[in-house]
């Protein structure tokens, strides 16, 4: 009967054991599970933005390319406001001077 009793115990130590391993297996399926489906919703979203990315790049290429033609017209603009200002303040400075080159000098 000893034997018999051993043999019960150990099987039902097994069993214990095996219904703790299952029971973790079954918690890891449910993480791999739930890592699944966020992984799976974020190549989504990845894939949905890089989709349009080609043509949002091409957008802004094109949106720089005008700004910088935009840029180039006003610093020529600038430059020829710069320089009509300056002849400007020379002829006020002339003028302001009593110096007047066509007329002789009015002192």
């Amino acid at each position: 009967m000893d034997v018999v009793n051993a043999v019960i115990i150990c099987n039902c130590l097994i069993a214990i054991a095996c219904c703790w391993v299952a029971w973790k297996l079954w918690q890891v399926k449910q993480v791999l599970s739930l890592t699944t489906r966020v992984v799976t919703r974020w190549e989504r979203q990845v894939f949905e933005a890089m989709a349009t990315a080609p043509a949002n790049v091409l957008s802004l290429h094109n949106q720089v390319q005008q700004w910088q033609l935009t840029y180039q017209q006003l610093a020529i603009h600038y430059h020829q406001l710069q320089q009509a200002l300056a002849l400007l303040g020379l002829l006020r400075a002339w003028w302001r001077s009593g110096w007047y080159p066509f007329q002789g000098n009015r002192r």
